[in-house]
């Protein structure tokens, strides 16, 4: 907080369910790359968290990476290629040391929506092509479009 005279109070690692946070004390919370590690029950309570530490008009700001991570380091997998397991499958691969969500952005977007913000921005940043995956039938409610999104920036404010 001293190199920021006290305006930012940076806090990585930390539980974002269970702040210690007073009521209305914060104007923005923030997260990069976060929110796809947590399993939905964890999102609802952060969220919850999140607008209770936050003052009326206060702003959630969160860039969230939906791609299938392991695509990072092995060239043989594609930005999508999760979205073709089953849960059981994907539990295989799926550890505590890497867990993702596999979440959709309108998905995040419902969380925010159903923890009482006003979402100002759901905007996807980048898209990857579903061509050769067949997705699984978990992801069937969704579009094509919907399940391309890979990275995607998502504001909402506290009424």
């Amino acid at each position: 907080m001293e190199a920021t005279g006290s305006i930012v109070d940076y806090r990585a690692p930390a539980e974002p369910s269970a702040t210690a946070l007073a009521d209305a004390s914060v104007d923005v919370v923030v997260s990069r790359s976060l929110l796809e590690h947590e399993p939905p029950h964890a999102l609802t309570a952060g969220f919850a968290e999140a607008r209770r530490i936050l003052r009326p008009g206060g702003l959630i700001v969160h860039t969230i990476d939906c791609a299938d991570h392991y695509a990072t380091s092995d060239r043989r997998r594609g930005p999508l290629d999760y979205l073709a397991f089953s849960d059981a499958e994907w539990a295989r691969w799926n550890t505590a040391f890497l867990y993702q969500n596999r979440l959709r952005a309108k998905d995040f977007t419902a969380l925010a929506c159903e923890a009482g913000f006003t979402v100002e921005l759901a905007q996807a940043r980048r898209r990857a092509s579903l061509e050769g995956i067949a997705p699984a039938p978990r992801f069937a409610q969704y579009s094509p479009d919907e399940l391309a999104i890979t990275s995607f920036d998502l504001v909402g404010r506290k009424p």
